[in-house]
């Protein structure tokens, strides 16, 4: 069965944000050609530049014996701080990356979570499900602070 726009789900199809005022944007993938393959390729100027901090994931079943039938869900990721800050260095033979992780970051890609799910259980006449992933356990402070946030 193909896939028409009356399959895909609402969030597929709202345009982004994030354009600068008076003008539009359209943000795929950018890819690159990688040794392996075409990978995804990140863009952290674009990201910075329009503040694109929240990475909306929808993840739904498919029609078709292919797909696991009733999967509907969104995955929210913040896209701005934690690793994505760039902030790095390198210590001889060790390279080392920072984590960054502020309040500030930690309370709006809650709230962007919370939006959603809300938005997501009035379309489909459920209570709202929000689910928080963190490492906490072994990442106190960092993941703490989102705890904290959440």
């Amino acid at each position: 069965m193909p896939v028409s726009r009356s399959t895909v789900p609402p969030c597929l199809r709202r345009p982004g944000t994030g354009a600068p005022v008076g003008g539009g944007a359209v943000r795929g993938h950018f890819l690159a050609l990688q040794h392996r393959g075409w990978l995804p390729q990140p863009d952290p100027g674009v990201r910075k530049e329009f503040d694109l901090f929240a990475n909306l994931r929808p993840v739904f079943s498919l029609p078709g014996d292919y797909s696991r039938a009733g999967i509907d869900m969104l995955i929210v990721r913040e896209n701005s701080e934690g690793l994505y800050s760039g902030r790095e260095h390198r210590e001889g033979d060790t390279a080392i990356a920072e984590r960054v992780i502020t309040r500030l970051g930690s309370e709006r890609i809650v709230r962007v979570a919370c939006e959603e799910a809300m938005q997501r259980a009035t379309l489909h006449g459920k209570p709202p499900v929000l689910t928080i992933v963190h490492k906490a356990n072994v990442l106190k402070l960092t993941d703490g602070l989102f705890r904290e946030c959440a």
